[in-house]
């Protein structure tokens, strides 16, 4: 007997690895990840002690309304094995999403940040010799910027009163920013922008 077009459709939904279908099928899931896949090549390895106790610093700055139980009893005796023991506990959990509470803290207290990727302008003497500036003028109208490159290209040659520390402010928020993946945009800028020029 031929099917009728709607059990073909959630056939058809089967066959191609699982699919969200109307109100009479619901979603049908087939494959999940988990959150250190999700997050593969950006979390902190073990045993890198520095940037731990980085993160020790991050939680214990953190307001106790804006962090799980579990990291709030971490945080009354913090240490770098604790969150790191942490960490490497919650990263197996499976991924529910980019707004999960417990993604966005993973995120947040266990992967690298963008300046622990790259080679930071470490004071205002490098900033001062103007070199990053130079190299983001220098691009030519052709070379495709991104939005926020171009957006801060247009201060610095702004006239008759550029804005000289429009990429030093950039940068100096972005070192902080987490580290998302080789081709996030804010990372892509950073190395390209905000690294130190001998």
């Amino acid at each position: 007997m031929p099917l009728p077009k709607a059990g073909k459709i959630a056939i058809g939904l089967i066959s191609t690895g699982g699919a969200c279908g109307g109100i009479t099928y619901g979603c049908i899931e087939l494959t999940s990840i988990t959150i250190k896949e999700r997050l593969k090549g950006a979390l902190v390895s073990r045993g890198e002690t520095t940037k731990w106790g980085a993160r020790v610093v991050k939680l214990g700055s953190t307001n106790d309304e804006d962090i799980s139980e579990s990291l709030k009893e971490i945080k009354k005796n913090n240490s770098r094995e604790k969150i790191e023991g942490w960490c490497y506990k919650n990263i197996d959990s499976k991924f529910k999403g980019e707004k999960d509470p417990l993604f966005l803290e993973v995120q947040k207290f266990c992967t690298y940040d963008i300046k622990d990727k790259i080679t930071i302008v470490a004071n205002d003497e490098g900033w001062n010799s103007g070199k990053n500036n130079d190299k983001l003028k220098k691009i030519t109208a052709e070379t495709k910027l991104s939005n926020t490159m171009q957006s801060i290209k247009a201060k610095l040659e702004a006239k008759p009163n550029p804005e000289t520390d429009a990429l030093k402010n950039w940068c100096k928020s972005a070192y902080d920013k987490q580290f998302k993946g080789g081709k996030d945009q804010d990372y892509l800028d950073a190395q390209a922008y905000c690294q130190a020029i001998q």
